[in-house]
């Protein structure tokens, strides 16, 4: 939803909602909007591995799919998704290998957050795949 995100130039071709530069810091919008996304992913990624029972797992897993849903449509171009994916590729096999779950004391829970964080950039892979489909058959 969230994790990794190729940098997107700042150039005048872009449409002009990018070209919005908030006029506190000079950052601009989307980059704003990019960063709470991957805040609040890494935050129900965390209280999932570390409080499991706080928050019910099929909520938790809807939030962090639809998280990766909107963050794969607004902050991954599709046509250029490769860092995306071997990014998403990675997180999974970490997930899945409970390489983590060596470590003294948290080594589960944090096996637990890498597992979430899965969770929510495969719905974020998901939106890759239909836009590249959708855009395929546009021509």
């Amino acid at each position: 939803m969230w994790y990794a995100s190729p940098r997107r130039a700042f150039s005048s071709d872009q449409p002009l909602e990018r070209q919005r530069v908030n006029k506190h810091d000079g950052i601009l919008e989307d980059e704003m909007a990019n960063k709470i996304m991957v805040g609040l992913g890494a935050l129900l990624a965390l209280v999932i591995g570390f409080a499991p029972d706080l928050i019910p797992a099929n909520i938790a897993a809807i939030i962090l799919v639809l998280g990766g849903i909107v963050y794969g449509a607004l902050e991954v171009d599709a046509s250029d998704a490769s860092g995306y994916l071997i990014c998403t590729i990675a997180v999974v096999t970490l997930a899945g290998s409970d390489a983590l779950g060596g470590i003294p004391a948290i080594g589960m829970q944090l096996d637990g957050a890498v597992g979430a964080i899965a969770t929510g950039m495969n719905g974020g892979v998901a939106t890759v795949l239909a836009m590249g489909i959708v855009n395929r058959l546009k021509g």
